[in-house]
Parts: structure tokens; sequence; C-alpha cells
């Protein structure tokens, strides 16, 4: 993986580390779509690049945020004006500590240029929050007290200044979360309750969401103890058999309920590889590649479980066959339309991508690779595919033991009648 140290050019360093990257072209050529924003802009290095007009609508509609917060606070237009200057000086202040969390150099923006970006879109965010978290209260009012009653993230400077007295109960971040479940990979998915000591925007903030249960990983640890792991991951896998082939030679697939907490709680005991349901729709590929992209750029920091699932679904999906496997199973919702459109969407979403050393599934991926590769699941692998995956050869085979078997009997009959004639 790339460090994110070595990808940050000398620029203006602030007290925040770099944490805000761009893809470079290398990964972007995969899909250039998938990260280039198709409703709204966020931040600097998008800011009045895209002539689609849902996005320059987008922009007007910013400035309609920022009246309606400042109303909130207000009514009196003046009030509002000198709030909106503080609100500026306070993005002014935060310059140094912005242009350093930007991997490429923002020295084409003046101080007061990327104050306006950042106040603008900071209060776009804090609009669409407050709104998601009204219709929550409305909906079940209990939901409030689960918001939490303080706000433990320092740098939510430009909501200290906007928030009225009756916000005084709302944690942001917490409803950050609580909307992100609208956008899981996974129907049933849980949020992990611990949050990292810094979260430094809403795409870490996302990612922070994902982490594979405690007894998920402690299986795979046990499994990569049974292997005696001792070199690099990236060294010594070369090949892993499909989903279809694993289960040739006799490996079981099961969709993971119960004691699933998210979609990477993947585990192999016994012969059998669990795996909780995903849906694959028209936003994986952009939710994906994006996670995946943090995820390259700011190791150490972070784990890379997103890319270490991407990999092992790259393993388990080589064919259509593979996706109608996972279908059955009911490990793949597959809302892409047919099974060839979700086998190319999880085959290319690893090209260019680096799998992790620290693989938390590799264990397990080594496991599942030995118990293919005994003499008896081989055989039975290879028999299952030569004579019983083709229901002409089924019929074939039937014939022929029933040929065999009407010979022996013959053969049988003959030798009995020469030793054992019968009496006259």
């Amino acid at each position: 993986m790339i460090n994110v140290l070595n990808g940050c050019q000398e620029k203006t360093r602030g007290n925040w580390p770099c944490t805000i990257f761009k893809v470079p072209e290398n990964i972007r050529q995969c899909d250039n779509t998938a990260y280039d924003p198709s409703v709204v802009t966020i931040g600097p290095y998008h800011y009045n690049k895209s002539e689609d007009r849902t996005v320059q609508a987008m922009q007007a509609h910013k400035w309609h945020c920022v009246r309606r917060l400042l109303s909130r606070h207000t009514k009196s237009r003046r009030k509002a004006t000198d709030l909106f200057g503080q609100c500026l000086e306070e993005m002014r202040k935060m310059d140094a500590d912005v242009r350093g969390s930007y991997s490429e150099d923002l020295h084409h923006l003046s101080v007061n240029d990327l104050a306006l970006i950042m106040l603008l879109d900071g209060c776009f965010i804090i609009h669409v929050l407050l709104k998601f978290n009204e219709d929550k209260y409305w909906e079940n009012t209990s939901n409030m007290a689960s918001l939490g009653k303080n706000n433990d993230n320092d740098d939510e400077r430009l909501f200290s200044k906007l928030k009225t007295p009756g916000d005084e109960d709302i944690n942001v971040v917490k409803i950050a979360r609580s909307l992100f479940i609208r956008i899981h990979p996974s129907p049933l998915q849980s949020l992990a309750t611990d949050l990292p000591e810094q979260v430094h925007h809403l795409l870490h903030l996302f990612h922070s969401t994902f982490v594979p249960s405690a007894d998920c990983l402690k299986i795979n640890s046990i499994n990569s103890q049974k292997q005696n792991i001792d070199v690099e991951w990236v060294e010594w896998v070369e090949w892993v058999p499909s989903a279809t082939e694993l289960q040739l030679a006799g490996v079981k697939f099961v969709e993971k309920k119960g004691s699933a907490t998210n979609f990477l709680d993947i585990s192999f005991q016994n012969g059998t590889i669990e795996i909780p349901q995903i849906v694959l729709h028209a936003g994986t590929n952009t939710l994906f590649r994006n996670l995946t992209a943090f995820e390259q750029y700011y190791y150490p920091n972070i784990e890379g479980y997103v890319t270490a699932y991407l990999f092992f679904m790259d393993y388990m999906i080589n064919a259509p066959k593979d996706v109608e496997l996972f279908g059955l199973k009911g490990i793949f919702i597959n809302k892409l339309c047919t099974p060839d459109r979700a086998a190319t969407l999880i085959n290319d979403l690893c090209h260019q991508i680096q799998d992790p050393a620290n693989n938390y599934l590799q264990g397990s991926i080594q496991c599942v690779k030995n118990y293919y590769e005994s003499k008896w699941h081989k055989w039975r692998a290879r028999l299952m595919r030569d004579y019983f995956d083709n229901p002409w050869a089924i019929v074939s085979l039937a014939a022929a033991l029933i040929l065999l078997l009407l010979t022996a009997q013959q053969s049988f009959f003959a030798v009995y009648s020469y030793f054992r004639p019968p009496k006259n």
C-alpha cells in the first residue's frame, strides 16, 4: 500500500494531518466517473469544475442552506450578516489547517476563496444532517436520546457558531453515522460502536463503521496460526479457486445471519464458508472504489478491511455462475439485472489496488486453499465437474454403470454355471 505521508507534496502545513487525496490516474482510469461528483461537490478539488446542471444547481442551493441556518439563529438581517461574517472569519483562521489536510497544493485559492468554499460546503452538510435529524425526530421522538448530549469533536467550529439553544442535545457526528446506515452495502448492518480518536471528514467517519466483529477476527486469527503464516501475504497467494470450484470440492457456502455484525464478518470453519448478505446495485461501484482509495492512501493509519473483503470476493467470483451460486445461497442480492454485470463489477474493483499485507482474511483463505488441494477434495471436484456438472454426462455415466453391472452379472452367472452346472 502507498504511505499517505509520501503522497503529500511540500506545501502549507497545519495542525491537521494530510487525509484528503486526489485519486491517481492509474486508479481513476479504471472508472473515472466513480470519483467525480454527480449531485453536489464538497471541497476545493471539484469546486466550479463540473458542467453538470444538477451539480451547478446544487451550488446555488448551498446559499439557500446558509440562509436557512442563519434564519434559525436570528430573524434580523443585520445580525444574520454579522453572523455570516463571524463564520467566514472562523474559516479564515483555519486556513493553514485546511490546506494541510489536502495532499494537493491549493495555492491557486486565496484565503477568502478557500474560506468561502469551506463555509458553503459546511453549511450544506450541517443543513442536511439537521434535516435528517428532524425527520427522525418526528418518526420516533425516542431517537433523540440515542444521539448523545455532548459533541466530542473539537473541530466542529462552524456548527458551534450556527447552533441555536434548541440544538444543545444534538450530536452531528452521531446523526451522520445514523444517516450512513441507509447506504451501507448490507441490509442488516450495525454500526461499530467505537470511533477513532480523531475523525477527519465524512468519508473517514463512514469508513470507521466498517469493522469485523471480534468473533470474526478471532476465527481468522486461529486460521492464520493453523497455517503458520510467516511470510508476506502478497508474496505467496497466487491462486484461489472460485466459489463454484470450491463447491465441487465439498466446500459449503452459507449466508451468515444472526452472528454477523456487518458484511465483513466472513469466516471458514469445518469446510463451511459463512458470508453475510450484501446488496449489489448501481451505487456499489462508487461506494467501494472511494472506500478502497481512502484505505490505500491513509494506510497504515486505518485498517484495509474493505480492500481485503473485495480481494476475497474477487477470488470467489470468476464468472456469472459464481454470482448465481451466491444468489441461491442468499449471499448476494443482485440488483444489477444480470449475473454478468455483477461478476464484472466485482472483478474490476480490485484493478490497480494492492491487497493489504495484513489481510485479516488471509488465514481463512489459505485454509480454504488447503482444503481444496487435499487429494480427496481435488478428486471429488474433478469427478463433480467432469461427470455431474453436465446432465448428459450424468446420463452417460449412469448408462455406463448399468452396463457394467449387467456385464458383471452376466459374467458371474457364466462362471457360476461352469462350476455349479445344473443337475439333471
